[in-house]
């Protein structure tokens, strides 16, 4: 093989690994995830009191205007996110955008989880491509315009899943604990935001 061959290998290959190392870097993965952040926040701000409130919206503001009807939750829902939304109402009031807010939060902190997530099962660069997945999703942009529990559910889902692989993965018996205690309550508390999260347990 000729030198030049040699050599141009050599280089692509030192190209190769400066692309690797620039993709793992903390200021690159930084500076991705929060333009992730502010990206996938407008998206789900624009437009979100374009539309009135649909049926079970509208059941939702009604519903949790009382807090002793959010409290005790209703036949088909559990009543955390009735809860949070009673206490958001109180200061962000009831109007579409209002009420429809609270789900863009639990949104956007599933797209960190989802890079955290990424990250300890493969790699730095495959979260951040899950981390892009969820951000542009539709159908994450339209949980997050809803008035409704699945944004909430999603991110809690997504945190019970970080710390059971946590405290699978923890070789000190103090982290795991902690891992496990933290599993435990975002179970728990899935399971009091929507009944769906029995089929994720």
């Amino acid at each position: 093989m000729p030198p030049q061959s040699i050599i141009k290998i050599f280089q692509s290959a030192g190209n190769r690994r400066r692309s690797a190392e620039g993709l793992n870097h903390p200021w690159f993965i930084t500076w991705t995830v929060a333009f992730l952040i502010v990206v996938a926040g407008c998206l789900r701000f624009y437009g979100i009191s374009k539309e009135s409130l649909w049926f079970d919206e509208a059941f939702s503001v009604q519903f949790s205007s009382s807090l002793s009807n959010a409290l005790a939750g209703e036949r088909t829902n559990p009543p955390f996110y009735y809860v949070l939304l009673h206490f958001w109402m109180s200061v962000f009031g009831s109007s579409e955008a209002g009420v429809r807010s609270l789900s863009v939060i639990p949104s956007l902190i599933s797209i960190i989880l989802t890079y955290l997530i990424g990250k300890r099962l493969y790699n730095k660069p495959t979260g951040l491509l899950a981390a892009a997945f969820m951000a542009f999703s539709t159908f994450q942009i339209s949980y997050a315009q809803e008035a409704r529990a699945y944004a909430l559910l999603t991110a809690l889902l997504l945190a019970s899943m970080l710390f059971m692989d946590i405290a699978l993965r923890s070789q000190a018996k103090s982290r795991s604990m902690w891992a496990w205690f933290g599993y435990f309550v975002f179970t728990v508390a899935a399971l009091h935001t929507h009944f769906y999260a029995v089929f994720f347990v």
